[in-house]
């Protein structure tokens, strides 16, 4: 079987984040850990095309409804000074998202269940093995260069704070 994604949209709302919290100082290895409350509800959805029986392709659309948990944020990654880490921390009793599976209606609705059955297994197996703590999701960020890398845990902290900078408007 093939899965071909034709068309992303990650809604019209952006993610609410609140409690924004360090979880670690700068410690030797010149790493923070930052956590947040994340609640994700704008409804992405993926577009893609299934061949699944006898090369016969149907149109399926995976809807994100909802994620809703710790986002956790390490700077820089375990894996590379040039990465930054991700991965979401729920409760035992709370899931992490939410997903919602549509096929194109003119289909029977024995191929429909099944496509969607599978289709939500993969997604939230994917999910789960990439975000979800334990697991991290590494990616690069370009802005951490190798100057930045030479610098001392005071440099860091320096370069760390936040500058508010005034500016008077003309009127």
């Amino acid at each position: 079987s093939d899965l071909a994604v034709v068309d992303i949209d990650f809604g019209e709302e952006s993610p609410r984040i609140d409690n924004v919290r360090i979880i670690k100082q700068i410690t030797d290895d010149m790493a923070i850990e930052i956590e947040m409350d994340f609640v994700y509800a704008a409804n992405a959805f993926f577009s893609m095309d299934v061949q699944i029986f006898r090369g016969k392709c149907y149109k399926s659309i995976v809807t994100l409804t909802h994620i809703k948990g710790k986002l956790r944020i390490r700077l820089p990654s375990h894996k590379s000074p040039y990465k930054i880490d991700l991965t979401f921390k729920n409760n035992e009793d709370e899931k992490v998202c939410k997903f919602k599976v549509d096929v194109d209606s003119e289909k029977s609705s024995l191929v429909e269940e099944s496509i969607n059955r599978i289709l939500s297994k993969i997604f939230k197996k994917l999910f789960q093995e990439k975000l979800v703590y334990p697991n991290v999701f590494s990616f690069n960020l370009p802005v951490l260069s190798k100057n930045l890398q030479k610098k001392t845990k005071e440099d860091l902290k320096d370069i760390l704070k936040p500058e508010f900078n005034a500016v008077a408007l003309e009127e």
